[in-house]
């Protein structure tokens, strides 16, 4: 199926949308997806304190996102 827009599919805006509203705590929003999407309403947001966008990650996408999210692992792109 196409998709018609590129907000976050389903219910995730919204939920979302009521997590910003309740807290004031720093949030680290991670993205998986496999397209664009408009995010611009998390980016401006004050709580969100970083963004972390996974295309499609593979078998070892979860111990990737806890390295980066634990600070075991800082990826920039560089070659070694």
């Amino acid at each position: 199926m196409d998709r018609t827009s590129l907000a976050l599919p389903g219910v995730q805006e919204g939920l979302l949308r009521a997590l910003l509203l309740k807290t004031d705590t720093p949030i680290v929003l991670v993205v998986i997806n496999g397209g664009p999407i408009d995010i611009s309403f998390a980016h401006a947001a004050p709580q969100v304190a970083a963004i972390l966008h996974l295309g499609f990650p593979g078998t070892l996408g979860g111990e990737a996102i806890a390295d980066v999210l634990t600070g075991s692992s800082a990826p920039a792109g560089r070659l070694p």
